[in-house]
């Protein structure tokens, strides 16, 4: 499974076979596999607005900003967004459910808003992976993409979230590198077709080839409980919309 964290955020993985449930958009490849996805319009753009922070910012501000969010303890102290600036269709979020709601109190610090954001986001990310597995998928492992990626703390919740270790991409540009995969496995599919190659050169073969990794992030135990009760409580919220 892949997950891309940029301007917008989409869950990935591929299935030789059609997904089980209709709750995921599909790209049938005519050579082979199935790409399975679950994009997301709220990403990067969504905690630039709860934070106040810009794309002119300077490292030291970004840093701050990091460090100030990390300081919040998880779950905000029961303060939480819910986090359609945009609408989500996959989600039923259209029309008046539109629109950012905060609970618990809207703060006016920039470290907790945007540890609330960055938590109000990562519970978006597990609803898709969720999905995922009702469509019939077996996750072996997850990675992570994109600039939201760059922060150490959104890798840090969402492995906790999720509950699983995360693997970081060395690149950031995740969509291009996933075209190029792609790109590469039909390639690769095709000229073994012309040679008369009876061995098939799979998705899975050309991650292989290009996808480098530069680590781990795992779940931090300390913050495991907090975050059940969040995801819990933000499915309970999103049903309330």
């Amino acid at each position: 499974m892949a997950i891309i964290l940029g301007h917008s955020a989409v869950v990935n993985s591929s299935a030789e076979k059609l997904p089980t449930s209709d709750n995921l958009d599909v790209m049938s490849l005519n050579w082979g596999p199935n790409l399975l996805m679950r994009c997301y319009t709220n990403g990067a753009s969504l905690l630039d607005k709860t934070s106040g922070a810009s794309a002119n910012w300077l490292k030291e501000q970004w840093t701050k900003l990091e460090a100030d969010a990390r300081r919040a303890p998880p779950g905000c102290g029961g303060v939480g967004v819910m986090p359609f600036l945009y609408s989500e269709p996959s989600l039923g979020i259209v029309g008046d459910k539109v629109g950012l709601r905060w609970f618990g109190g809207e703060p006016t610090a920039p470290g907790v808003r945007r540890r609330a954001s960055l938590e109000a986001l990562s519970y978006l990310i597990a609803l898709g992976v969720e999905a995922h597995v009702a469509a019939g998928q077996k996750i072996d492992e997850v990675s992570v993409s994109g600039g939201v990626a760059r922060s150490d703390l959104m890798c840090e919740i969402l492995a906790t979230v999720l509950d699983r270790p995360l693997k970081r991409l060395r690149s950031e540009e995740g969509p291009a590198l996933g075209a190029a995969v792609t790109a590469l496995a039909a390639l690769e599919s095709n000229l073994r077709v012309k040679k008369k190659v009876k061995t098939p050169f799979t998705v899975s073969d050309a991650a292989a080839v290009l996808v480098k990794y530069r680590g781990a992030v795992e779940p931090n135990a300390e913050w495991r409980e907090a975050y059940r009760r969040g995801l819990a409580e933000f499915k309970e919220r999103l049903k309330k919309l």
